[in-house]
């Protein structure tokens, strides 16, 4: 608030009145004055100056008086960070998060919060992304969201590094995947199938579309070929994975050819094509080389989708990603893709969280999840440390259309190594109009003069340097719809531990 003159006549005033109640009070109290009492003030107070008696109360009723009105004005003056040579205009406004929380509040709805800001109802299908550097406070964001999630009544899939949200938030009804827990039920390809082209479509989760147009046609050949194998063996009733991986991995290319006579992938086995067939089934054992690990079960994604029972975890700790990564990419695809398939009438929410969203392979499914999942009411909660990773992963384009299709933003602490992040997610909370006013003196023969003039400018509502300065914890969340940019501070919570992260099969 910015201290006119009027502000400042308003404290003097209160000043004084204060001044002259404590003087009133301390002289009726400590002088016996006789009726009409309030005849000898007016005595008391012409002598006050003259009486050393009076003068002490005088000074102490000045000081009781005047001091607080000045260490307010002081406050107002001091702790007020606002430029007051700048106007805002149009566009973005940057509010402290207590006055954003104050407009998204509804009373009457149980909303998720973040740093104590509620989102509204309408926005939550709209999705959230947390953007900021490692320790910044993404993981704290998530959990605040998930607990209040869950209270509600909401269901979650949780794509969980090292557990930590299963440690804090499983209970007993939900369920973990991980080939290496030993709470995790067995489960296959084949579990997921129920109609002729779900095939090409798991095809494409297992094995995604790569990021490079150059090795894409490889990619294409790989997804083809598993296709193919998995119409061929559930026609011969060779449902197991151990058979699956045989086939792609292991089966003499003849021995391979045979079962596959007659279909799509048949080009892979003319001749002159076995270095083509050697490149596929390369791409393949990259993509399906954790199913070894998996163990027979009938456990189905899309059954657990439609069952509205528990939450699920997929987790794996550091020193299992680079085997797990290709495995919990095509169940999390899996997932999305089936997500889609959900009733559209009223449905109940499902929060997807993807705490570290570069550290899984590409998601084919991602983009129709992101734009369709809304009347199935998926919410996706993601977190992303840099931008040129979503770049390698999907390639700059498509990254960027990703980037689009969330309009909950949490912006935190950007690496000072890494100013494109920081550019781009400045660029994502928008720009603003705003006018200054520049004042110039000049000291001339008739002494000194002033000139005020003003200036209209277009400029970003949060400088990238801006986020780069963040402390951890600290950040600015843009909501969904005609919100302004609240700066806001997250606070960790201590979440019992009720289930442990791991169990070793």
């Amino acid at each position: 608030m910015k201290i006119t003159l009027p502000i400042l006549a308003l404290a003097l005033l209160a000043g004084l009145l204060v001044t002259l109640g404590c003087w009133t009070w301390t002289v009726t109290h400590t002088f016996s004055l006789p009726d009409p009492w309030w005849h000898w003030l007016a005595f008391y107070l012409r002598h006050t100056l003259d009486s050393p008696d009076l003068r002490p109360i005088m000074f102490w009723s000045l000081l009781k008086g005047f001091l607080p009105a000045f260490a307010v004005l002081y406050a107002v003056n001091e702790l007020d960070d606002t430029d007051h040579s700048v106007r805002f205009l149009r566009g973005a406004r940057v509010v402290r998060g207590k006055e954003l929380a104050s407009q998204t509040r509804d009373k009457h709805q149980q909303q998720i919060e973040i740093a104590g800001v509620a989102m509204p109802l309408a926005s939550e299908p709209s999705h959230l992304l947390l953007a900021g550097s490692t320790n910044t406070g993404k993981s704290t964001a998530i959990f605040e969201c998930l607990s209040l999630a869950l209270t509600r009544g909401d269901r979650a899939i949780v794509i969980d590094p090292n557990g930590q949200a299963l440690a804090r938030f499983g209970r007993k009804g939900d369920t973990v995947l991980n080939p290496f827990d030993k709470r995790s039920p067995g489960w296959g390809i084949f579990n997921e199938l129920r109609n002729p082209f779900d095939v090409d479509r798991i095809a494409k989760s297992v094995i995604p579309d790569s990021g490079d147009s150059s090795a894409q046609e490889w990619h294409g050949y790989a997804q083809q070929l598993f296709a193919e194998t998995v119409r061929a063996l559930t026609q011969s009733g060779e449902t197991s994975t151990e058979r699956l991986l045989y086939w792609l991995t292991q089966a003499p290319a003849e021995e391979l050819k045979g079962l596959l006579v007659g279909s799509a992938a048949g080009g892979l086995f003319e001749p002159g094509a076995e270095k083509a067939l050697a490149s596929t089934r390369f791409i393949l054992s990259h993509h399906v080389g954790a199913f070894q690990y998996l163990h027979p079960g009938a456990f189905s994604l899309r059954t657990w989708l439609e069952s509205g029972k528990g939450n699920l975890f997929i987790t794996w700790r550091e020193d299992m990603l680079t085997t797990l990564r290709p495995l919990v990419s095509a169940w999390t695809d899996i997932l999305i893709a089936s997500a889609l398939t959900l009733p559209t009438d009223q449905p109940r929410p499902l929060w997807l969280v993807l705490d570290e969203l570069a550290s899984l392979e590409r998601l084919n499914s991602l983009e129709a999840g992101l734009t369709k999942g809304r009347k199935h009411g998926l919410r996706v909660v993601a977190g992303l440390q840099s931008v040129s990773q979503l770049d390698a992963l999907y390639g700059v384009h498509s990254a960027k259309t990703l980037r689009s299709c969330f309009r909950n933003v949490l912006a935190l602490g950007c690496s000072n190594a890494d100013p494109h992040t920081a550019k781009e997610i400045s660029d994502g909370l928008g720009q603003c109009e705003v006018e200054r006013t520049l004042t110039t003196y000049n000291n001339g023969k008739d002494g000194r003069t002033s000139s005020t003039t003003t200036q209209r400018s277009i400029e970003a509502a949060v400088l990238p340097a801006e986020l780069m300065s963040l402390p951890p914890l600290h950040g600015f969340l843009k909501l969904a719809g005609d919100h302004a940019i609240g700066k806001i501070r997250l606070v960790p919570r201590d979440f019992p531990v009720l289930a442990k992260p791991f169990v070793e099969r």
